[in-house]
Parts: structure tokens; sequence; C-alpha cells
């Protein structure tokens, strides 16, 4: 009872805060615009879209085509990234308005104008944030390739190299569909690795849309001599856990949930139920019984508690879930949060790599971060 309390109140509050912000930029939008009943009309009526189009996918994403409800879903999130740049910059012309009001630091041209430069700073906030999302949509559309080299200290039988090609955070469904997936394995396959980890979220919540496209068609294609393999993520748990499982294992895709495996009597590879199942084994439980002379390599979506993989003598940790941030400020905020919230980071004789996922969440634009698929050449001793 408590619980449910605790979440009424806290998702109250979350739309206070969003249905307050967007009250205020709407104000000050409507205060920039001149009084034409048309065009303020026309203000209203955009506004309100942008404003409830995310709750309308969401609330009725079952009702409506998959792209549909997709297409308000990209619409929702792309207007909560802009208000975030929206209140950057109004903050910016009220502290120029209130250094105007003390010390009156707007030329003559402004103040005899100021309705014209009223519009033209609305022109330059609209055209600021169109260039920041088609820069970042192209950097989402053209993914990187990281190459790390790596090695772990330890004989791993005959294998004495290996390539792995690492993918997160793929989150396909009614935002990122089937012909982004067909990218998606090219770009995998074209790296031709020995083996293939997707580190979590690869299904975005609702397996619905994944069914309706036939991306399995696509998932097949993800081929690696050593095997192909997935955990679960966050994204997972939020809709039909099971369902998701199965659909991917369906797929030619090994799911590891709690689980450990021997690659070839040279290494172990772990893999994690996502940190949203409550009940999932502990990592000591999961490598007690394996041999620790041996590497071992743990799949593991949020990277949470990096202690814990150092203390069972894991040697390599692979994680997604933050999207590095996915726009910025946002991947200020993540590395501010979690202790490797993108990138490399070695700690004692435990190594890890958090990737900012192939996919995204919401919207495709990648601002400030990058989409990778990770290629580890790893060597043992």
């Amino acid at each position: 009872m408590h619980r449910l309390l605790f979440g009424i109140v806290a998702i109250g509050l979350v739309l206070s805060i969003y249905f307050g912000f967007c009250y205020y930029i709407f104000l000050r939008g409507w205060q920039a615009l001149p009084k034409i009943s048309l065009l303020r009309s026309l203000y209203i009526a955009i506004f309100l879209l942008l404003v409830l189009s995310f709750f309308a996918g969401m609330i009725f994403e079952h009702q409506l085509p998959f792209k549909v409800s997709g297409d308000l879903q990209v619409i929702g999130v792309s207007w909560m990234i802009s208000m975030v740049y929206i209140f950057i910059f109004l903050i910016f012309f009220d502290l120029l308005r209130l250094a105007n009001h003390f010390w009156g630091i707007f030329p003559a041209i402004i103040t005899a104008h100021y309705l014209k430069v009223k519009i033209m700073a609305f022109i330059i906030v609209l055209a600021s944030i169109i260039i920041a999302f088609f820069i970042g949509y192209l950097r989402f559309s053209n993914p990187q390739t990281t190459v790390l080299q790596l090695s772990i200290p330890k004989h791993a039988g005959e294998l004495k190299e290996l390539k792995i090609a690492v993918a997160s955070d793929l989150h396909l469904g009614d935002v990122v569909r089937k012909e982004r997936l067909k990218k998606f394995v090219g770009k995998i396959e074209g790296l031709h690795p020995d083996m293939i980890l997707l580190a979590g979220d690869v299904i975005d919540r609702n397996i619905k849309p994944v069914v309706q496209q036939n991306m399995s068609e696509e998932l097949r294609k993800l081929k690696a001599p050593l095997g192909v393999y997935a955990i679960t993520g966050n994204h997972e748990h939020y809709g039909n856990v099971e369902k998701s499982c199965a659909y991917l294992q369906q797929s030619g895709i090994t799911v590891l949930r709690d689980t450990a495996i021997k690659i070839k009597n040279s290494l172990y590879l772990i893999g994690r139920d996502d940190l949203s199942n409550k009940h999932r084994q502990s990592l000591h439980h999961l490598t007690e019984n394996l041999d620790p002379a041996l590497p071992l390599i743990l799949l593991d979506h949020q990277p949470r508690n990096l202690k814990e993989a150092i203390s069972n003598h894991i040697d390599l940790q692979l994680s997604g879930h933050t999207h590095d941030g996915q726009v910025w400020p946002f991947n200020l905020i993540i590395h501010s949060i979690y202790e490797d919230g993108y990138g490399y980071l070695r700690k004692d004789n435990t190594q890890f790599y958090v990737t900012s996922g192939l996919g995204l969440w919401g919207a495709p634009f990648r601002i400030g971060t990058k989409s990778e698929v990770v290629l580890i050449k790893l060597r043992f001793k």
C-alpha cells in the first residue's frame, strides 16, 4: 500500500513538473508572437500536439498501428528534448532582460524594435533546435565502430585471440523498425566477429511491433562461429520478458538469464538477468563453481555495483543501458550517477566497458553522443 501511494505521488510530481515547464514555455512563446489570431490559434494547436503526443502514443499503442504510435512517441520525446534546450535559451534571455532592467545594456536599435527582436529570438531558438536534431539524426543513422584492444592474463585453451562484437540497446519496436535493424545487422556482420554479444534492451518493451514486422528474419542473419548471445535489459522486463526471450531464442539467439556457459573449453560467458528482476541470482552464485583459471566474461545490462564483479574475479564486464545520456546535457548527468557511465574502465584485475548502444529510446537523435558497435580484439596469455 505504501509503495503504491509512493508511486502515485512520484508520478503526480513528475507530471506536475512536466506540465509546469510546458506552461512556462508556452507563455513565453505566446508573448513573443504578434497578436494575429490565426497565428496564435496555430501555435496553440501545435503546442497541444507536442505536449500530449507522447502520452497518446504510449496509452493507445495497442490500439494504433505501430507506425502511428511510434511516430507519436518520437514527436513527444523530441518535444521533451526540445524543452530542455528552450528552457536554457529562455534562462539566457531572462538574464539579459534582467541585466538590461538594472544596467540598460540593450542598445537603442533593440529597444526601438523590441517586438521584431522577440520574433527574431523565437526564430533563432527554433532554427538552432532543428539544426541540432538534424545533426543528431545523422549521428544516429551512421553508427561508429569502436575498436578495443584488450588482453586477459589467463590461458584460454586453444584460443589465443578472440574478436567479439558487442551491441546493446537496440530497442527494437515501433520506433527502431525493421529497416533500421537491417542496417544494424549488416554493420555487425561486416566486422566478421568470432562471437556476437547483445547486452540487453534488444526489444523495446512491447513485443507486438517486433512480431508484426517479422524482425526475426533479420535477427537470424546474425551469425558467428562461437555463437550469438543476448541478455535481458530493463525494457524487456517493462513488457513481457518471457515472450521477448522466447522470440530471441526462436531467432537463433541464445538468451542467458542468470546463466554461465563454457565456450570451447576455453572461457566462461556469464549472462545476468537484468537488475529489474529483484530475485535474480547473485554473481557469487553464478561463479562459485566455475574454474577461476579460465577467463570470465560477464554480460550485465546495467553497470551498477561494479565492486561485485571485482570481488567475484570477473575479467571483463560488458554493459549498456546508459546510452551515454543519448543527448546533451543528459550525458553529464549519466557521468555523475555512474562510476562508469560510458567507455572503458579498469579496476584492480577487472576490466569494464559500457557501450553507448547501437539503438536508442524515444527519438532518433544523438546530440553530443554516438551510436556504436564495439569490436573487442581480445588476447589471452
